[in-house]
């Protein structure tokens, strides 16, 4: 009986300290990470992705932009360029991190707007 407790033990302190250990990975190249095109089913990676004119990417989706459409997709190259580093790599914490703030009511501008309509 001993031993089949020493055993179990032993067996929790190693299943323990193995999911402890953390396993670094180095950041991925810009033209290895691909994202896809809305609309079709093509594929292109990063650095591609930022070198798109709008023009190509109007043939691409094989329709035309509208000016929502066109001011996001120069917003998201941009935001894209700023997350690959001089190396090529991407930094992964600024490409994850939430650029919008939750939306919060503002009752004096809510009032203001009130008042200048009348």
């Amino acid at each position: 009986m001993v031993k089949y407790v020493l055993s179990t033990l032993l067996v929790i302190c190693a299943v323990h300290s193995y999911s402890a250990i953390t396993i670094s990975y180095k950041d991925p190249k810009a033209d290895q990470v691909f994202i896809m095109l809305t609309g079709r089913s093509i594929s292109m990676n990063l650095v591609d992705y930022i070198k798109l004119k709008l023009s190509d990417f109007k043939r691409l989706t094989g329709r035309k932009l509208t000016l929502k459409e066109t001011i996001a997709f120069k917003v998201t190259q941009k935001q894209i360029k700023k997350t690959i580093r001089k190396d090529g790599t991407i930094d992964l914490q600024t490409f994850y991190k939430q650029s919008r703030e939750p939306f919060k009511w503002h009752w004096r501008g809510f009032f203001l707007g009130l008042l200048l309509q009348l």
